[in-house]
């Protein structure tokens, strides 16, 4: 076994199911744990994305 072989054995290890759960787990623990910001705010970014915050005198573009 070749440095080659070992660096493709641990490669399919890591990249696969392990690391799925890994990612699903935290998204799970930050949504909770940040409080579920990602849909309490969902209609706050709506309103900033049509500009429902800004006037026609602001300074800027």
């Amino acid at each position: 076994m070749n440095i080659a072989d070992l660096i493709a054995k641990v490669d399919g290890l890591i990249w696969g199911p392990p690391l799925m759960i890994l990612l699903v787990g935290t998204g799970f623990y930050l949504t909770i744990r940040i409080g579920f910001i990602q849909f309490r705010g969902f209609r706050h970014g709506i309103k900033v994305l049509f500009n429902h915050f800004s006037k026609e005198d602001d300074p800027g573009e």
